[in-house]
């Protein structure tokens, strides 16, 4: 465990022990690639398919967002009061944020679903009947699986949060390889396509939340969590949570805006470019496998330090994994570029298509040096209540930035995915300088949560 079960004041307990960090690497290295086997399974629904699948898991993304509200402020107050002993109001912020998602997911769901058709007119209006089509039938599924995505968002750092990484990784290896099987036979057997992708993701994030669940309901080390506090509201905590969770919420629906703008120019550019933008986007999950490591690491280890009152410690700390995160990305994406034509040909058999992904390959390293440094240092400020800084200077980035870039290089100056990908990494390196700079002060760590 991460030191706070025996001693938060003990610089002799290790935070980043291999009982804690081994299952969260496990975890998102296992995760990537089941993703990226997936991947190959949609790529063999039709041409059009992996830019559908991905064009309507942006919008996914995008509405999901919404519910960092509660997933992103939960997870930051739980650390605090973990990591300063504080097991009675821990547990009432769990059964409260269980309380919240569900109900904003299900009327959350009702909504989107209902609108799913007109959503996408405004969104891809230019797209291939297929595609459009193809699009639309995933997503109506999908959304179907909103509350369960929902309530792993927020389970899961908390089990970081309370030093049982290994609980989140025995579920997400559940969810994921349940998934991976419930594709397969839908897809291959059934010959379901795009439905039966979206009705595996529906299956296996209702067993990935049952897992979490039970596990949270079984566990009495800081804190106990009873069904009748999670079936009624308790205001003054709720609005603890919205305080802390407005922020960062606006941060992810606005920046997730921002992405689905993006793909939607790249839909626009040609079903050619946008299967080499989904085929390189698919690999960059690969390289970016660093990002969601130093994130989940750094969001509840920095979390507990500044809750057991030790600054200083924290941001050493915190330097080390931004650090570590900018080795390992170098490391992978080098691999990447070395490998990058039969990697390409996993998921297109037109030789045209896997030819320019594998031109373009280099764009990775470029964007993920700085993706990683912002998914490193980020959730630290978060951790220390600094989340209106994260929000301004993210905001700023995709819509003052990317989306402007964006619309000049393809449009303007006909440079293809080419352009989308230089307009992002501009914009993220931008994040990535002014979040470094501030996580070198002590303002971010002061903040009251």
């Amino acid at each position: 465990m991460f030191g706070i079960q025996k001693s938060a004041n003990s610089e002799s307990d290790s935070l980043l022990s291999i009982r804690f960090t081994v299952p969260i690497i496990i975890e998102n290295t296992a995760t990537i690639f089941i993703g990226l086997v997936l991947s190959g399974i949609y790529s063999g629904i039709s041409a059009s398919a992996m830019a559908a699948i991905g064009m309507a898991n942006t919008v996914v993304t995008v509405v999901s967002s919404f519910f960092a509200i509660v997933s992103g402020s939960t997870a930051v107050i739980v650390s605090r009061h973990i990591g300063a002993g504080e097991g009675r109001e821990a547990g009432e912020v769990v059964s409260q944020s269980i309380t919240l998602s569900a109900l904003l997911s299900l009327g959350m769901t009702a909504l989107t679903v209902a609108l799913s058709t007109p959503l996408f007119k405004l969104l891809i209006p230019t797209a291939e009947a297929s595609l459009f089509n193809e699009a639309v039938n995933y997503f109506r599924i999908m959304m179907l699986s909103l509350p369960g995505l929902v309530l792993i968002s927020v389970l899961s750092p908390i089990f970081r949060a309370m030093g049982s990484s290994h609980v989140s990784f025995t579920a997400t290896i559940i969810t994921s390889v349940s998934q991976l099987l419930f594709s397969w036979v839908f897809i291959q057997k059934f010959q379901m396509n795009e439905i039966g992708a979206g009705l595996a993701a529906v299956l296996c994030r209702v067993i990935g939340t049952a897992c979490l669940l039970f596990a949270l309901l079984r566990d009495h080390r800081f804190f106990t969590i009873h069904i009748k506090d999670i079936l009624r509201l308790h205001r003054s905590t709720c609005k603890r949570i919205f305080r802390l969770g407005v922020p960062i919420s606006l941060e992810s629906i606005i920046v997730q805006l921002g992405y689905m703008l993006a793909n939607s120019m790249v839909i626009s550019l040609g079903t050619f470019e946008s299967g080499v933008y989904q085929i390189i986007n698919t690999i960059g999950s690969f390289t970016g496998l660093a990002q969601g490591i130093c994130s989940a690491i750094g969001s509840a280890v920095i979390g507990q330090l500044l809750g057991a009152g030790r600054p200083d410690r924290a941001r050493k700390l915190g330097r080390g994994i931004w650090a570590a995160g900018l080795l390992s990305t170098a490391m992978l994406c080098s691999l990447v570029l070395l490998l990058g034509r039969p990697l390409s040909g996993l998921y297109s058999s037109d030789p045209a298509t896997i030819t320019e992904s594998a031109r373009l390959l280099w764009v990775l390293l470029m964007m993920n040096m700085a993706g990683v440094s912002i998914n490193a240092i980020d959730p630290q400020l978060k951790a220390g209540g600094d989340v209106n800084f994260v929000m301004i200077m993210t905001v700023s980035a995709v819509w003052l930035i990317r989306l402007p870039l964006t619309w000049l290089f393809c449009f303007k100056l006909n440079m293809g995915v080419v352009g989308i990908y230089l307009g992002n990494s501009i914009s993220l390196y931008f994040r990535a300088i002014l979040g470094f700079i501030r996580h070198c002060g002590k303002k971010w760590y002061v903040k009251k949560i």
